[in-house]
């Protein structure tokens, strides 16, 4: 049963993390009232810089300071979890052997 559970924790981890890998389209808005529609495809912290795919494609490399602080917020939290995104820095892994177990245990009670 104590394997069932952390299999479980496992899997919703992953699911959650996958939520966030997946890039998607935010409205941005500025001081003035004017808003871009964009997604956030990379953050530097050295320089300070939130890299933004827009709408038609194009990308530009801004300072998050620019927006309003809503904006600024959902900038620091993407930035937070780059690291669940980069598959490099994040990596679930199990024994295979392990896997095999549990699958067993699970379908028993089918």
């Amino acid at each position: 049963m104590i394997l069932k559970k952390a299999w479980i924790h496992v899997l919703a981890v992953s699911m959650a993390v996958g939520g966030f890998a997946q890039s998607e389209m935010h409205k941005f808005s500025l001081p003035d009232g004017r808003s871009i529609e964009a997604e956030i495809i990379g953050y530097n912290a050295r320089l300070k810089q939130v890299e933004l795919r827009l709408a038609n494609e194009s990308r530009k490399k801004v300072n998050p300071k620019i927006f309003v602080e809503k904006d600024q917020a959902y900038i620091k939290e993407w930035a937070s979890l780059d690291g669940f995104r980069n598959p490099s820095q994040f990596k679930v892994s199990c024994k295979k052997d392990l896997v095999e177990k549990w699958k067993k245990e699970d379908t028993r009670d089918i």
